[in-house]
């Protein structure tokens, strides 16, 4: 039962993954599916740097599963975010007016 949850979870976030990495502006993003993606849903399309590390295997009898890492990662790798250091207003003022003097 949780390997149906967990592999469900993965989809997910594979289509989650997908759509932020789409060129399209606007589409919608499915991240109330699963748990995992509502839990990661800062991480993957709000202020802040998206990695994924992918784990590979040279090995023959690994090909497949690789493939699929590789694959899956690179979807990863067309997220694009645009963080922005959040400053207070009032320290951003204070550091302003310092430059000044």
């Amino acid at each position: 039962m949780s390997s149906i949850n967990i592999n469900r979870g993965l989809l997910c976030l594979g289509n989650v993954i997908s759509a932020l990495g789409d060129d399209k502006k606007g589409g919608f993003v499915p991240y109330r599916d699963s748990k995992l993606t509502r839990l990661l849903q800062d991480s993957l399309g709000g202020n802040s740097h998206t990695l994924m590390i992918a784990c590979v295997s040279p090995a023959d009898s690994n090909l497949e599963e690789t493939l699929n890492t590789l694959r899956y990662a690179d979807r990863a790798r067309k997220i694009k975010n645009k963080p922005i250091v959040n400053i207070d207003p009032q320290t951003a003022e204070l550091n302003h007016l310092k430059q000044q003097v």
